[in-house]
């Protein structure tokens, strides 16, 4: 019997991946993403077992058994308390407040050298002040070892006492089996006198030299405090970090909401017939995505002001008030003729509506991740340009048509309007990720082609002559109009439904090397369904396990 099952279910898979292989001459992405998870597992195994004998490892050991979370520390293992902070980035900032305040505790002069990244902070101190700077840190808690972060090369071959830079860190825990460490750490950087000046430590890339002023007398403002540096790093740093507000507008739809449910199928009825794409209610399955997805927003991407999140009227449960938190009705945004609407490209044309939205901001669905720690500049430019991020899908030719996909129609739309009006037909769509927008480029459009947009959002569900605003057209005009850049995002797009994708998700979460992802779905039924839910839920909770402050339960 098992010899049949694995004959009928396994044999014409290998079959498929073989002709795959031997038409495009190299492994598909998610089977060598696999091959490369099994093998990092296995050598993590094989170095576990040579190394449990050890007494670093029996203690560790003994650690992890008592419910407590164990890391590697330069030479040997060490318990993570838990996570007070709610984000990366404030973590990274309180790095730098304990090093500053062991710095100025023992006469260190030290200065800022580089914009507050995503991820760590960099500071210098002169050769000479290496000694008074090891000295302070050796009597802190945290811990240092040589190199860079992510330079593994700058490690090799170095002692703390000769390397050029330093990492200062300490573990945290933030739930699960998560626990972040150097990633978040300072580097500390030591510049060596030369003829022509302070000279940068090797392998680093930016200003090669500078003349420093007596002392560092500049400052620059990171997370609301006022640190040193001298003048040349204050100018770079201010001339490469956004100065102004970006907010996030979710959309949201509880589709297990019995209320929303009936409203649906009446308006099913009164439209007549529609695509299968159109009325398609997988769309609106609520695997709470909304709650990891804020998690993900408030420890990855803390840089926003505020979040509005626009509904059909209805709240998810476990949502706490927030003062950074305005919860929008579709009534709020939509006139009565264009209510109620199971349309995204319709609410899409309006989400640029809401009060007190600021000038830049982002626009997700609710199954959009944010899957490292991230800045503003990762969507926009100093100078308030966009970056948009090019999905490899290219928009079909040929004019919309009721046979088409709701998604591909609208792009089409979108190109052929933009073809006409300003010259420029995009020949891809974008990146199902967060949208950059900018609400004076889509005012602008609104002002021109009003009347396109009102028919998108008279539109009940889906429809061939849409338009989709906020997730194709408004980029599209922004670059046309040279308002916005192509960026170099780094996404991931995941069918949940597709059968590798569970060796996919056990991939990401292993590398946790995209900047976004997107966890979407085709139609499902019945106990397949059951698994996918487990199998997402499992996921999610093991990549983003600590609560967010949106959070209420």
């Amino acid at each position: 019997m098992g010899t049949q099952r694995f004959r009928t279910s396994t044999l014409p898979a290998l079959g498929r991946l073989a002709r795959r292989v031997g038409k495009q001459r190299r492994l598909p992405s998610h089977v060598t993403h696999h091959l490369r998870t099994r093998l990092r597992h296995g050598w993590r195994r094989m170095v576990a077992g040579m190394a449990a004998l050890s007494p670093a490892r029996r203690r560790a050991a003994r650690a992890a058994a008592a419910g407590e979370a164990v890391a590697r520390v330069p030479g040997g293992w060490g318990i993570a308390p838990p996570a007070v902070a709610d984000s990366a980035a404030e973590i990274a900032a309180g790095h730098l407040d304990v090093v500053a305040s062991l710095f100025d505790g023992n006469g260190v002069t030290w200065f800022v050298t580089d914009p507050p990244g995503p991820v760590h902070h960099r500071i210098g101190v002169f050769e000479e002040h290496r000694s008074a700077a090891m000295k302070a840190l050796a009597d802190s808690p945290l811990h240092i070892e040589p190199g860079m972060v992510g330079r593994e090369g700058d490690r090799r071959g170095r002692s703390i006492a000769t390397s050029p830079r330093i990492i200062a860190w300490a573990n945290h825990h933030i739930g699960g089996g998560h626990i972040v460490g150097p990633e978040l750490g300072v580097e500390i950087e030591f510049w060596r006198s030369e003829p022509i000046g302070r000279v940068v430590p090797d392998g680093r890339f930016g200003i090669a030299s500078f003349d420093p002023d007596p002392a560092p007398t500049e400052r620059v403002v990171i997370r609301g405090r006022p640190q040193p540096t001298h003048s040349v790093f204050r100018l770079d740093i201010e001339s490469t970090r956004v100065p102004f507000d970006v907010d996030i507008v979710y959309t949201w739809v509880d589709g297990s909401d019995p209320e929303w449910q009936r409203s649906y199928d009446v308006a099913l009825v009164a439209a007549g017939r529609l695509s299968a794409e159109a009325a398609n209610r997988s769309r609106y399955a609520n695997r709470n995505e909304l709650r990891y997805s804020m998690r993900s927003l408030w420890w990855n991407a803390d840089f926003f002001r505020r979040v509005f999140l626009v509904t059909a009227g209805h709240r998810p449960p476990w949502l706490a008030d927030h003062p950074r938190l305005t919860v929008i009705d579709h009534r709020d945004l939509l006139s009565a003729a264009e209510l109620p609407t199971f349309n995204s490209h319709a609410i899409e044309a309006r989400l640029h509506r809401i009060d007190s939205l600021s000038e830049h901001y982002l626009y997700l669905n609710d199954d959009f991740f944010f899957g490292r720690p991230l800045d503003a500049t990762t969507f926009f430019s100093p100078n308030g340009i966009a970056r948009i991020a090019l999905s490899s899908a290219p928009i079909p030719p040929g004019a919309a048509t009721a046979e088409d996909l709701p998604v591909d129609a609208a792009a089409k739309n979108g190109r052929d309007l933009l073809s006409e009006a300003v010259g420029y037909a995009p020949s891809r769509k974008l990146a199902h990720a967060p949208y950059p927008q900018v609400a004076t480029v889509i005012r602008e459009i609104e002002e021109r082609f009003g009347d396109r947009l009102d028919a998108t959002a008279l539109a009940r569900f889906r429809s061939p002559s849409d338009l989709s605003l906020a997730s194709s057209l408004s980029q599209h005009y922004a670059f046309a109009t040279a308002r916005a850049v192509v960026g170099s995002l780094s996404f991931l797009y995941l069918n949940i439904a597709d059968r590798w994708a569970p060796t996919q998700l056990e991939a990401l979460a292993e590398a946790r090397d995209r900047d976004v992802f997107c966890l979407n779905e085709t139609s499902m039924t019945g106990a397949r369904e059951d698994r996918v839910d487990r199998m997402v839920q499992s996921f999610l909770e093991d990549y983003f396990p600590k609560p967010s402050p949106f959070e209420s339960l």
